[in-house]
């Protein structure tokens, strides 16, 4: 099994992405688990959040307004590459606060630590 998730941010228009669960090891979240954050290459001038939620009574993923979504990473053009997530939730996605109209894609992978 891979311990990498692939993660491609849109950051040309304010949006959020779609929830991941993270609920196959080493991405387990909700289970004390850390990991890295790689982001090759960083948006130009947007803003985007990498946000986690935990699991709920249902298992089903937090609607896209709700409250249980919290900021894990803040990333622009001054961010670290590399970044430590301690604590994986169990439901993870992007949010792009500020757009970067000229921008690409922007690719995060998300390792999982044993």
């Amino acid at each position: 099994m891979s311990n990498i998730l692939k993660i491609t941010a849109d950051v040309t228009t304010v949006n959020k992405g779609d929830a991941i669960a993270l609920d196959k090891t080493p991405l387990l979240g909700g289970a004390g688990r850390e990991g890295i954050l790689n982001i090759p290459v960083l948006p130009l001038t947007g803003v985007l959040k990498l946000q986690g939620a935990p699991a709920n009574a249902t298992g089903a993923a937090p609607g896209a307004s709700s409250t249980d979504w919290t900021d894990l990473v803040t990333i622009d053009s001054t961010s670290d590459q590399v970044q430590q997530i301690d604590d994986l939730p169990r439901w993870i996605r992007y949010s792009t606060t500020t757009m970067d109209a000229d921008g690409p894609d922007v690719n995060m992978f998300l390792e999982g630590v044993q």
